[in-house]
């Protein structure tokens, strides 16, 4: 069995499925992505982005703030999302790797 020395241990994995539950949503890696390389972002920018309404989009950013994903900044009025676990932008790039992976110009 020592092929498999490097396994991830269940009290990790235990640990990290609600995060990648929470994750395996369309909506949700679209937030991500538009979230990646540092970016940080309001409401009403990540649903012009997503092409989303802002009461859905606030439904999906409290979904990954609350499994710790995302965080935000208050200024003045604004509230700025951010990611606070910047590994999960990985997952993206095992999607980018896949074969046949669609991508779309990001706006600046």
């Amino acid at each position: 069995m020592s092929e498999h020395d490097d396994l991830i241990s269940m009290e990790t994995l235990r640990e990290v499925a609600p995060m990648l539950r929470a994750i395996s949503h369309p909506v949700r890696l679209r937030i991500i992505d538009l979230l990646r390389d540092g970016q940080e972002a309001t409401v009403s920018e990540i649903s012009k982005s997503a092409g989303l309404g802002q009461a859905q989009t606030s439904q999906q950013l409290a979904v990954l703030k609350g499994h710790e994903v995302l965080e935000c900044r208050r200024e003045g009025q604004h509230v700025f999302y951010h990611l606070r676990q910047p590994y999960v932008c990985q997952v993206l790039q095992c999607i980018r790797n896949r074969p046949g992976c669609g991508t779309i110009e990001r706006e600046q």
